[in-house]
């Protein structure tokens, strides 16, 4: 298992593709792609008339609509967190639980019901997943069972097959 945390590499797949062959489940709560803005640079102000528009509240009004300093921080943070674009192979599975309503990621405090809530989504999407029969889920499942259990699975075909 690797995780970074959101430091280097947010989901590091490409360095687990390097450590291990095999099946990679990798479970992501970044967004899919990044929300644009029609921000009027040339509409933006100096540093003068910024603090101007700050100290009197009249002129905030003036201001374009542009991200904040606090918005244009965090998402410089996440930036590299988007799900459709990591590098997955045949079998990688990428699942994205949905955060339950009213609860943010980022709400530290009640990460028992983000682990609740995701932990029952998951067990969904994977009979959902092993049900339409897709090829990362059952390399994941097939990968998760000791040998000896596969082993006596087909020790018991084959013993079937040969008493019929």
């Amino acid at each position: 298992m690797l995780v970074d945390g959101c430091l280097i590499d947010n989901v590091p797949l490409a360095p687990m593709h390097q450590l291990k062959s095999g099946p990679n489940l990798v479970v992501h709560f970044g967004e899919p792609a990044a929300e644009l803005f029609d921000v009027a640079y040339d509409a933006l102000p100096g540093r003068l008339e910024l603090v101007v528009a700050m100290l009197m509240p009249f002129r905030k009004k003036l201001l374009p609509a542009a991200p904040s300093a606090v918005n244009v921080l965090w998402r410089s943070l996440v930036a590299h967190q988007r799900y459709d674009t990591l590098p997955t192979g045949p079998l990688d599975l990428v699942i994205r639980p949905p955060c339950p309503l009213g609860i943010d990621v980022t709400d530290f405090d009640r990460h028992t019901e983000i682990f609740q809530a995701s932990y029952l989504w998951a067990r969904q999407a994977i009979v959902a997943l092993e049900a339409e029969g897709n090829p990362a889920m059952a390399s994941i499942l097939a990968a998760g069972k000791p040998a000896t259990m596969r082993g006596a699975v087909l020790v018991e075909l084959a013993s079937s097959a040969l008493s019929s």
